[in-house]
């Protein structure tokens, strides 16, 4: 192989491992799908949780919430 021929390969390489990193960063992984299946099987046996949950924002957006502490006590 000649040197402009290795430089090309070089060049492509180093593009490659590039497109690769960018693939990685918006990759899902298998365990994200797994707590997504989980989460959507909690979800659809109970729908009343997403209400639930609305609330408990709309709560905390007005400052109505409570510490872990005063919750379950001492950590």
């Amino acid at each position: 192989m000649d040197e402009a021929a290795s430089e090309s390969l070089i060049i492509e390489l180093r593009d490659i491992k590039e497109r690769l990193k960018r693939i990685e960063t918006s990759m899902v992984t298998k365990e994200d799908i797994n707590a997504l299946m989980e989460t959507v099987e909690v979800l659809s046996t109970n729908p009343r949780i997403l209400k639930e949950i609305d609330e408990a924002l709309e709560e905390y957006r007005k400052g109505e919430h409570h510490t872990y502490e005063e919750v379950f006590g001492e950590k």
